[in-house]
């Protein structure tokens, strides 16, 4: 993964496999010519299975592959969110495993949020804000994506209030058993064992701003709808951002403006600079949890020095890893062996993505060598 990020690409001359050929690559968001062309080449390469990254409508919208099973032997896997805008791919059946995110996985980060403004904050042994690493759900059709969204949509949360309640209460070691690396099927435990928890009550209305670059996906639409409901369960107040576009400048500028508002706390889904971010929020005594990712190395050294970083809640590189090796080894399992691969923003140096793909490689390489991948079994 490391490799894939320096080389800011996946160089298919440097492969060599007597089981596996990787027919084409592609990836980034630049929507321009070249860009389309090398969609459709990466459609047209002759693979058997579409293993994306991120973005998983790409193959279909933009590539121009079929989308149904009965114009296509070919199969797409992806890495993106559980949200009902892809009920019509996995319909078709040539999208068959969809790996991603769900409405309340961002919960924990209100939980953190919410303990500390409560005086009964969450570190670890040695003092330090904790990593809530978050696995991605999957579903294979339809009906199971359903399944889902029905254990975890509006009135009947998986992470709701009572659920919250519990973990603000909860110790170091039950808080992590609950939530870090859960599978869906240990989100539904968790979710039985606290739903019908009391619901805390607050000692004030906190106000707590949500910094965004995506405002319009059905993924920040289904975040948006969950935390609305759990502010109105719980009695915080919560307010979204306009779109960052990424911009270091805009997001201190929108922080810089909550604090003038008297906010309480901020939770970034917004990737421009996690450190400036936190820097600015801990100048105005805001609290603060990035979300979505875990920090970078660098940046977490530097954040972990400020009184206002509570920690981080979403898949680490261990979770994005195990994401990209559960889609290849799924198809490896049913006897595929040509892959095309859509890289997303590894051309931008995105560790997430990085880490996907190389899980990808590494349940090739388990299946070719023999040796158990330990990591991810």
């Amino acid at each position: 993964a490391e490799q894939l990020r320096a080389d800011t690409t996946l160089d298919l001359n440097g492969l060599d496999s007597e089981i596996f050929t990787i027919t084409g690559y592609a990836q980034g968001y630049d929507f321009n010519e070249a860009w389309f062309g090398s969609l459709t080449q990466m459609v047209n390469s002759g693979a058997q299975v579409m293993l994306m990254a991120g973005s998983s409508q790409f193959a279909f919208n933009f590539g121009g592959l079929a989308r149904t099973a009965e114009e296509t032997d070919i199969r797409v896997g992806g890495i993106d969110s559980l949200t009902p805008e892809f009920s019509d791919l996995l319909a078709g059946g040539v999208y068959d495993f969809c790996s991603g995110s769900y409405p309340s996985m961002i919960g924990p980060a209100i939980a953190l949020i919410l303990r500390d403004l409560e005086g009964n904050p969450l570190t670890d042994a040695d003092g330090n804000a904790p990593a809530v690493t978050m696995s991605h759900a999957i579903v294979h059709s339809v009906e199971e994506l359903n399944e889902v969204l029905a254990e975890d949509t509006a009135g009947n949360y998986a992470y709701n209030a009572g659920v919250i309640s519990a973990l603000m209460n909860a110790d170091y070691d039950t808080f992590m058993g609950a939530v870090a690396n859960a599978q869906w099927d240990k989100v539904l435990e968790t979710k039985q064992a606290y739903s019908g928890e009391p619901v805390t009550t607050l000692s004030k209305e906190y106000q707590i701003g949500i910094l965004r670059n995506d405002v319009t996906s059905d993924e920040a639409l289904a975040y948006e709808g969950y935390l609305t409901e759990l502010a109105e369960a719980m009695g915080f107040s919560v307010t979204f951002s306009e779109s960052t576009e990424g911009n270091a400048t805009n997001e201190v500028n929108q922080i810089d403006t909550w604090a003038a508002a008297g906010f309480d706390a901020v939770v970034s889904l917004s990737s421009g600079s996690t450190y400036d971010q936190a820097e600015a929020c801990n100048s105005h005594s805001m609290k603060y949890v990035q979300f979505a990712a875990q920090p970078e190395e660098d940046d977490l050294m530097d954040m972990e020095t400020l009184d206002s970083y509570l920690g981080a809640v979403g898949p680490g590189k261990y979770n994005e890893a195990e994401a990209g090796y559960r889609l290849a080894k799924y198809y490896i399992d049913a006897g595929y062996t040509d892959f095309a691969i859509f890289g997303g923003s590894i051309m931008f140096g995105a560790e997430q993505h990085a880490y996907r793909v190389g899980g990808m490689m590494a349940a090739m390489v388990e299946y070719e060598t023999g040796i158990p991948n330990t990591d991810f079994n």
